[in-house]
């Protein structure tokens, strides 16, 4: 930085004693990078203002300013050793650390349209550096857009929406790129089979939400019913049940024997290019959730989805009012409406509406159904229809897309989750109308009549 960098000014004085007052961490023994370069500068700038105070009418400041340096000049002094030291680090090393400060510095910009002044002076000694561009680690690249971004915006060459936007697409490819890391190293599932199930074609195939299962978990009574209600209906279980229970923080074992006997181990999951349907204790399968690796894939997932609804509003404004939500949540959304078509055209997805009225299930690729109920979903997301909003929320909710994809091959799906079933019932009305959607009290008359 230029010595001109600590030249007295009197709004500048004003805006250090202002920081000074409410940021405790500045007068601290610190190992943060970011801290330092701004206790270094705090150094610099007030020692040239208690020596060229008559250059600059800073008034009362000069007494708060001469005060502070006093007390912390020790600490602000010793900034710079560390800072010596932290330089000593290998380039990658740098830029993995420098980039959680790039990240803090672009959200703050993002979220306030404005950064404190040693977070500019902090921009201006990372410029400095020169640290190559190395594109061979996540770390890196990570550096090279949050510090491209940050500098636009202090130039005023980038909009904050612009920012926004640009910051949103960054995120993605990097927890893309995170998934895909994690599917590479993701050790050969084992599995045992203990046979194929077919179709009864006396029966009527059901299935529940987890939070049904969770809900009752401890009703003797309502697993009574359901028990009653097997000679008409077979049950089944897939992995997204077996996600949802990974998630609680209690014990599994009694939930999964809970499973295992009202479905009698039926089981739906995904093989080769199609799903099938196979007899295999839950307790058994849970094993394959149940992993280091099956657990971070599931977080990043849950970090993909909230990345994108929350960045929906910045797309797509028009739909982010409170008059069009009401509207939207007044109504059993059709898919032939115009508010959806709207949005599925702007989307534009690899197919069009009509080819995925009564679709085949037998003839259809997993892949493939499981492209059409993301995007459909996605729709849904951008309109604010029965979303959730709230990051806790959608987090939870992430699985609820596989639960529409593996629900698809039943006669009856039932939950207790009221936003779910009209999205459901808005998905499966166009593309397998002959899906029953049903809330707890439905079903559990459907089954008590029959």
């Amino acid at each position: 930085m230029n010595n001109k960098d600590y030249e007295p000014l009197c709004g500048l004085c004003n805006e250090i004693v202002y920081i000074l007052d409410k940021d405790e961490l500045l007068t601290k023994e610190n190992e943060s990078y970011r801290i330092n370069v701004a206790q270094g500068y705090l150094y610099k700038y007030i020692e040239n203002v208690l020596k060229k105070c008559d250059l600059c009418n800073i008034n009362n400041n000069l007494i708060i300013l001469k005060n502070y340096f006093e007390k912390n000049k020790g600490v602000w002094k010793n900034s710079q050793c560390n800072m010596k030291n932290f330089l000593k680090k290998t380039d990658c090393e740098l830029k993995e650390i420098i980039n959680k400060d790039l990240e803090y510095i672009c959200n703050a910009f993002i979220e306030n349209e404005s950064i404190e002044i040693f977070d500019f002076y902090y921009i201006q000694t990372i410029v400095e550096l020169h640290l190559p561009r190395c594109v061979n680690c996540s770390s890196c690249l990570a550096f090279i857009s949050n510090l491209e971004i940050v500098v636009k915006l202090l130039n005023k060459t980038m909009t904050i929406d612009d920012a926004k936007k640009e910051n949103h697409v960054y995120k993605l490819a990097d927890i893309s790129d995170r998934l895909i890391a994690e599917y590479i190293k993701s050790p050969q599932m084992e599995f045992n089979i203990a046979g194929s199930y077919f179709k009864n074609k006396d029966k009527l195939l059901v299935y529940l939400d987890s939070n049904i299962i969770m809900e009752y978990e401890k009703d003797a009574s309502f697993w009574k019913i359901i028990q009653n209600s097997k000679d008409c209906h077979d049950y089944y279980y897939s992995p997204s049940h077996l996600e949802d229970i990974l998630k609680r923080k209690q014990s599994e074992k009694d939930i999964l024997d809970i499973i295992m006997i009202f479905t009698e181990s039926r089981f739906i999951h995904r093989v080769n290019t199609g799903v099938r349907f196979h007899y295999e204790s839950p307790h058994s399968s849970y094993k394959r959730v149940d992993t280091d690796t099956s657990k971070s894939i599931s977080s990043i997932t849950e970090d993909y989805k909230i990345e994108k609804i929350t960045a929906n509003g910045l797309y797509y404004p028009e739909y982010n009012t409170t008059l069009h939500k009401i509207k939207i949540n007044n109504k059993i959304l059709n898919l032939t409406s115009v508010e959806f078509i709207n949005v599925f055209d702007q989307i534009n997805p690899q197919f069009t509406l009509n080819d995925i009225r009564n679709m085949d299930l037998q003839k259809t690729e997993y892949n493939y159904l499981n492209y059409v109920i993301h995007t459909l979903v996605n729709v849904m997301d951008v309109l604010n229809y029965k979303s959730e909003k709230e990051t806790k929320k959608i987090r939870t909710s992430v699985h609820d897309i596989e639960h529409l994809i593996y629900a698809a091959y039943s006669d009856i799906f039932v939950t207790l989750d009221t936003k779910l079933l009209n999205r459901s019932k808005s998905i499966y009305n166009h593309i397998v109308p002959n899906i029953r959607v049903m809330n707890i009290d439905e079903f559990m008359k459907h089954v008590t009549n029959r």
